[in-house]
């Protein structure tokens, strides 16, 4: 027998996950509410197969709600959200953030930031951290190590996020060179050559 409510992630109007089911209303408004609050990785997923995607919370239920969903586009308008997921109909509708993982090409497996974190950056050695393309590149001494991204922005948001807490944690050991400048592009291009890795594969621009 279907449970009264349900709380759905949402990408764009297709349901990801059911999180919670219930038969009692206050109870789904409870954890729909927390799971809301809660809610707050460090670096957000922004693309789903290439296009930029955003994520909500859906609380739906059996039965329609007579109060109108509303929703504000990239522009800033209210427009009104009406969504139904074979007998559910959406009565609440909150923004949520979803964490983004960046692929580790040492492990061959997908991290979140705070694996990245605390895997390569926690170090008594001074780290150089490059941008190339939509790729992260550490040195350590002679070592290197290289993780790839989405896209380009994704690797620029990345960036973003790992500056300001660098910042905040008071991490000094840690110098991040962005990929702005030709010449020291070409000069990680010969670096990364001789340390074994293909060109082909540092050219490219994005990874889905």
């Amino acid at each position: 027998m279907e449970k009264k409510y349900k709380i759905v992630l949402l990408g764009g109007d297709l349901p990801k996950k059911t999180l919670f089911k219930s038969n009692v209303k206050r109870n789904i408004q409870h954890k729909f509410k927390k799971l809301g609050k809660s809610n707050k990785p460090l670096f957000t997923r922004k693309y789903v197969k290439r296009q930029i995607c955003q994520f909500h919370l859906g609380l739906f239920s059996l039965e329609p709600s007579n109060e109108p969903i509303y929703i504000k586009d990239e522009l800033g308008r209210n427009i009104k959200k009406e969504l139904k997921i074979g007998n559910y109909f959406l009565i609440e509708l909150l923004p949520f953030s979803v964490e983004e993982f960046i692929y580790d090409h040492q492990t061959k497996s997908r991290i979140g930031f705070t694996s990245f974190y605390e895997t390569y950056l926690i170090s008594d050695v001074f780290l150089q951290l490059f941008t190339l393309n939509n790729k992260v590149v550490i040195q350590k001494d002679e070592v290197i190590f290289i993780f790839s991204l989405k896209n380009i922005d994704d690797t620029n948001r990345f960036i973003l996020v790992l500056k300001k807490y660098l910042i905040d944690s008071n991490s000094m050991n840690c110098l991040i060179v962005q990929d702005y400048d030709t010449i020291q592009r070409k000069q990680l291009y010969k670096m990364l050559t001789r340390k074994g890795f293909k060109k082909s594969f540092l050219y490219k621009h994005y990874t889905y």
